[in-house]
């Protein structure tokens, strides 16, 4: 193997060790809760809440609704504590990202505190909306049950309902969607072996070459 292609094979093994970091860090946000397959579909100008409780402190940085049948158009949800004032707010529209079954437009990052209980709740206002079994819940959160509250625009939702969940609102929860940049101590030791690796490709070249120019005067 030549020193030039001896070099380069260093240089971008480090590189991939380098990029490999950072995926192997990657993470994207996950949904708080999943729709059952099976729903009932009602209709009413009306704010369905779903109450939780988190496990465990995370960041809400999207607010969504659900992709039922007859969905015609934007549809706002609040996120509130259990004091009802309000910490984030949304108009979610048909053109935002559609994941999981759910439209998610993304908010200010909202901290949640374990052991805190919340209501995430959306105002259909013309859309038909659904209901049914409770949701599959995110692990950081632990579902608590539905509320319901009839009025002409976003307000909390306090009254009780006989079904167990509404679809409906969701939440992201925050894991973060970049890769995130290493810690610098893990930076420095690879720029540091980078530098080192390039050192003594640079010297090396320099020997090969003293040693040729030596050889060709003795010739």
């Amino acid at each position: 193997m030549s020193l030039t292609y001896y070099c380069s094979f260093k240089l971008a093994a480090l590189a991939l060790v380098f990029s490999a970091m950072g995926a192997s860090e990657a993470k994207a946000d996950t949904i708080a809760f999943t729709a059952p397959g099976s729903l009932t579909y009602d209709t009413g100008a009306v704010n369905l809440g779903l109450v939780f409780t988190a496990t465990t402190p995370f960041s809400v940085d999207a607010l969504g609704i659900y992709d039922y049948p007859g969905l015609a158009g934007p549809e706002q949800v609040g996120l509130y504590n259990s004091s009802g004032n309000l910490l984030a707010s949304a108009t979610v529209t048909l053109t935002d990202p559609l994941i999981s079954g759910y439209f998610f437009q993304s908010v200010t990052p909202v901290t949640l505190s374990a052991g805190s209980t919340y209501t995430v709740d959306v105002f259909v206002g013309n859309n038909p909306f659904g209901y049914g079994p409770a949701p599959t819940a995110n692990g950081a959160v632990t579902y608590k049950g539905a509320t319901y509250l009839y009025s002409s625009s976003l307000a909390f939702p306090t009254f009780t309902p006989s079904v167990p969940a509404f679809y409906g609102a969701n939440f992201e929860i925050a894991t973060g969607d970049d890769p995130p940049v290493p810690e610098p101590r893990n930076v420095g030791a690879l720029v540091s072996l980078a530098m080192l690796a390039g050192c003594f490709c640079f010297r090396k070249a320099q020997s090969r070459a003293s040693e040729s120019s030596v050889a060709t005067a003795k010739v």
